[in-house]
């Protein structure tokens, strides 16, 4: 082959190789916006969901928040871990939450139940959400703490058996499996505490639930998140 057809034959080699990669990277950009638009299409209307027992259940969302119109309240008075993530479906999964706020565990206390047994329930409502509603961003309330230190009948029937020990055990597991899956963990329980460890009593109504003032702080922790 003389010079002349050497230097033809590569001058056609070089220009089919840069029509070819000029072509994938036209296909990259196609794959690339495809990816774009599926997300936009499984993006998840503001929808904002509220979960959890009685402390959540008398969570007056619209007198704490400007606008309750996408929010939703999910809170069932004396429901626990372990009936909840049965009730998911009902509970929860049916409102398509952009986020779920998830607030649970002191029931089971009351309930006798161990730390690592109520632990695995909460984890079982954190994958169910995972799993079916995936688009869903979590967030995991601490459960708060408990003051039985007031002389009063109501007091000690409210707060039970429920020690800010068993809480503070359920907690740090509950923190720990948070941080190790990237889940956001809101620390509600050390913002509630007075000087000696327990609820602060300007927060709650019996030593269990919360009372407009402790609603107001609360409102005030999670409104970094909404």
């Amino acid at each position: 082959m003389n010079n002349k057809i050497f230097e033809r034959v590569l001058i056609i080699v070089t220009l089919v190789a840069i029509f070819f990669s000029y072509n994938i990277t036209l296909l990259k950009k196609d794959v690339i916006s495809a990816k774009e638009s599926e997300k936009e299409v499984y993006k998840v209307p503001e929808n904002i969901l509220f979960l959890g027992d009685s402390i959540t259940d008398f969570y007056e969302l619209d007198k704490y928040y400007d606008d309750t119109t996408y929010m939703v309240n999910s809170g069932f008075s004396g429901y626990s871990a372990e009936q909840l993530r049965r009730e998911l479906k009902e509970k929860g999964y049916r409102y398509n939450p952009s986020k779920v706020f998830i607030l649970i565990g002191t029931n089971d206390i009351q309930l006798q139940r161990g730390a690592e047994e109520i632990f695995g329930y909460i984890k079982e409502i954190v994958e169910g959400f995972e799993t079916v509603r995936p688009y869903t961003e979590i967030y995991v309330e601490s459960i708060y703490p408990v003051n039985n230190t007031n002389n009063s009948k109501i007091d000690h029937e409210m707060v039970g058996i429920r020690t800010n020990e068993k809480i503070s055990d359920v907690n740090k597991l509950v923190k720990e499996y948070c941080e190790e899956k990237k889940i956001k963990y809101i620390d509600v329980y050390t913002e509630l505490l007075d000087e000696q460890g327990n609820l602060d009593l300007q927060y709650t109504r019996d030593g269990l639930h919360m009372n407009e003032d402790g609603y107001r702080k609360v409102t005030e922790i999670l409104k970094e998140y909404i």
